[in-house]
C-alpha cells in the first residue's frame, strides 16, 4: 500500500512533504491563511469556462459569461481575457473596442501592445502589426515566440529578407518547434531563385501545338521580381474544307516584372517580342494587376495588346493578332465553400482590321466533401461566351467561329497525396451547351512531386470532346520542371 508521502511523490510534489509529513498543523494554518493556493480562483475558473464554450461553437453563451465578470469587476487582465477570446473568434472590431478601453487605462502595458498588434494582422495590416512588435522585441529580446510572431509580419508585409534572418536566428537559438521550422522553409523556396523549364503539347481536330519554354524568375529586391525567358511555337494546322493547311513558327523572347507597393497589391508589366517566321515581327504589350486580403478573397486583372494569334484552329492566315483583357476574382464564402467568376473579352485584328470581337464568362463554385490526405471537391459551374464578326472584315468567310454558348456543367475532383511533396488528382466534368444542345465531357489528371526540397515535376493530361473554337475533340500534355537555387 503506497503511503500518502509515496503517493504525493509520484505526483511530483515531494519538495512539500517535510512541511505536510512533520507538521500537519502548520500546513493546516498555512492552508487557512491563502486559501488561493488550495482553492481555485473563481474567476479563473469562469474564465476557463467561458473559453470551452467558445470552443463548443456556444459564441453568445462565452461572451455573455465575460460580460457579467467585468460587470462585476473591471480587471485589466479580465478584459484583456475577453479581448483575446473575440480574436480568436474571428471578431476584430468588437474586440478592438475592448483593446481600446485597455489602451486608454495603460498604454505602455506589453499585452496591450501584443493585442493591437494581433488585431492588426487579423485585418491585414501586417506593416502596423510589425511596428508594434518590433518595439515590443527590443524590450524583450529573450522573448522567443514575441520574435516568431514578428517574423511572420514582416514576412506578410514583404519584408521577406528580414524576417528570414529572424526565422534563421530562432533556429539558431534552438526554438526548432515545427511551426518556425516550416514558417523558414515556406518563405526561403517561395523566395528562391528559380529556372523553368516547360512543354506543351495539343491536338485539335487536324491540328498540332507544341510550345516549348525555358524562364528565369527571381526577386531584385525585396518588393521587385523578374521572369525573362524564351519559347518556341510551332502551329500545324492540315487542310479542312474551306482552310488551307499551314505553318507557323513563333520564336519569342519576353521579360515580366513585378512589384508589389503592399503586401496585398501586385503589380505585373512585360513585353514579349515574337517572329513569325520567316520575318514578321510582333512586340506585344503585357500588363496586370492582382489584389490579395490574405485570408479570403482574391481579385486580378490583365491586358494584353497585340497578342499574335498562335493557336491552330483560330490562327488567321495573314498575320493576325488580338488585344484581351482579363479579369478574375475568387472568394472564399466558408470553411469548406469558395466561388470563382473569370471574364476575357477579345478584339480580333486581321490586316490592320477589325475581324470582330468576343467575350467569354465563367463562374464555378468549390464544395470540400472532404478534406486531408484524400480530398474530394465538387465543382458545379457555369460558361457563356458570344463572338459578334465585323460587317465587311476580310477574314470573315476564312476563320469559324462558334458564335455564341450558354454551358452549365458540373465537375469532381478527387485528390490524394500519399507521400510528403507528392500529389495526384483526377478529375471530370460533364457540360450542356443549352444553346446548340450539344453535351461534352472533360477528364483531367494531375501529377505534382517535389522530389527534392529544390526540384519538382508538374504533369498535366487533358481531354475533351468539345474542344478548340470549332470544335471536336481535343487533347493536350503539359510537363513542367523547376529548379531552385
Amino acid at each position: 500500500m503506497l503511503t500518502t508521502a509515496g503517493a504525493l511523490r509520484r505526483l511530483g510534489v515531494g519538495l512539500a512533504l517535510p512541511l505536510l509529513v512533520v507538521s500537519p498543523a502548520l500546513a493546516q494554518s498555512s492552508a487557512s491563511d491563502d486559501t488561493s493556493v488550495l482553492s481555485p480562483d473563481p474567476t479563473q475558473s469562469a474564465v476557463t469556462r467561458a473559453r470551452i464554450l467558445a470552443r463548443l461553437g456556444r459564441v453568445e453563451e462565452a461572451r455573455a459569461a465575460f460580460r457579467v465578470l467585468l460587470a462585476r469587476r473591471a480587471d485589466p487582465e479580465l478584459r484583456a481575457d475577453y479581448a483575446d477570446l473575440l480574436l480568436d473568434l474571428g471578431l476584430v472590431d468588437e474586440a478592438r473596442e475592448e483593446i481600446d478601453l485597455l489602451a486608454r487605462a495603460r498604454p505602455d502595458w506589453p499585452r496591450v501592445r501584443r493585442l493591437r498588434a494581433r488585431a492588426a494582422m487579423l485585418r491585414g495590416e501586417p506593416g502596423r502589426a510589425a511596428t508594434d512588435l518590433e518595439s515590443l522585441a527590443r524590450d524583450s529580446p529573450g522573448d522567443l515566440a514575441l520574435r516568431a510572431d514578428l517574423a511572420e509580419a514582416l514576412s506578410r508585409d514583404g519584408r521577406w529578407r528580414r524576417a528570414i534572418s529572424l526565422y534563421a536566428d530562432l533556429l539558431e537559438a534552438d526554438d526548432g518547434t515545427d511551426g518556425v521550422r516550416a514558417a523558414y522553409r515556406e518563405l526561403v523556396l517561395a523566395h528562391a531563385r528559380r529556372l523553368e523549364v516547360a512543354h506543351l503539347t495539343l491536338f485539335q481536330v487536324a491540328a498540332t501545338h507544341h510550345v516549348e519554354e525555358v524562364a528565369w524568375r527571381g526577386w531584385l529586391a525585396e518588393k521587385v521580381w523578374t521572369r525573362v525567358g524564351a519559347r518556341h511555337g510551332s502551329y500545324t494546322q492540315d487542310a479542312l474544307p474551306g482552310l488551307e493547311g499551314f505553318t507557323r513558327e513563333i520564336e519569342t523572347a519576353f521579360a515580366l516584372f513585378g512589384f508589389r507597393p503592399t503586401a496585398r497589391l501586385e503589380l505585373r508589366l512585360g513585353l514579349d517580342q515574337s517572329v513569325l517566321q520567316p520575318d514578321v515581327g510582333r512586340t506585344t504589350g503585357r500588363a496586370g494587376a492582382t489584389w490579395d486580403d490574405g485570408r479570403a478573397t482574391t481579385l486580378g486583372i490583365d491586358l494584353a495588346l497585340r497578342e499574335p494569334l498562335t493557336n491552330p484552329v483560330t490562327a488567321i492566315p495573314g498575320r493576325g493578332a488580338t488585344d484581351r483583357l482579363t479579369v478574375t476574382a475568387s472568394r472564399r464564402l466558408v470553411d469548406r465553400v469558395a466561388v470563382a467568376g473569370h471574364y476575357t473579352f477579345n478584339q480580333y485584328r486581321f490586316g490592320g482590321a477589325t475581324l470582330g470581337q468576343g467575350w467569354e464568362a465563367t463562374a464555378r463554385a468549390e464544395v470540400e466533401l472532404l478534406r486531408g490526405r484524400l480530398q474530394v471537391v465538387l465543382v458545379p459551374q457555369l460558361f457563356f461566351a458570344e463572338f459578334s464578326p465585323s460587317a465587311g472584315s476580310p477574314a470573315r468567310d476564312i476563320v469559324s467561329f462558334i458564335r455564341r454558348q450558354d454551358v452549365i456543367g458540373a465537375g469532381i475532383i478527387f485528390a490524394i497525396e500519399p507521400l510528403p511533396g507528392l500529389r495526384l488528382a483526377v478529375s471530370g466534368v460533364g457540360r450542356r451547351d443549352m444553346h446548340r444542345s450539344l453535351t461534352s465531357w472533360e477528364v483531367d489528371g494531375e501529377l505534382r512531386w517535389r522530389f527534392h526540397p529544390r526540384a519538382g515535376i508538374e504533369l498535366l493530361y487533358t481531354r475533351n470532346t468539345e474542344g478548340g473554337t470549332i470544335g471536336g475533340k481535343e487533347e493536350s500534355v503539359r510537363g513542367a520542371l523547376f529548379f531552385l537555387h
